[in-house]
């Protein structure tokens, strides 16, 4: 009874620690052009988009890029991919 208590519960933390994982990917996906809507005034910048992951499907979604009002002092940093063993995941940028 013992082992089947610590097999079930290897069971369920393996479940619970692969669906809160970063997802990496073998290969990037391919992204897709859209329109950038014009600018609202001289005072929005433009966020280029990037990716978010899916849990369920275990992929990444598309996201388009966006106008958002300029904060003197603070810049963006665009997201990218890094790569290692595991292959490839998204890096949100970040304002600064």
């Amino acid at each position: 009874m013992k082992k089947f208590i610590f097999f079930a519960s290897m069971v369920v933390m393996v479940t619970l620690f692969n669906s809160c994982s970063v997802g990496y990917v073998a290969q990037e996906p391919v992204y897709h052009t859209y329109n950038r809507p014009q600018r609202p005034s001289n005072d929005y910048i433009w966020i280029e988009g990037g990716w978010n992951w899916n849990s369920g499907t275990n992929s990444y979604t598309q996201v388009n890029g966006n106008w958002e009002r300029h904060d003197n002092g603070r810049k963006h940093k665009q997201g990218h991919w890094k790569k290692n063993k595991h292959g490839s995941r998204w890096v949100n940028g970040s304002h600064r």
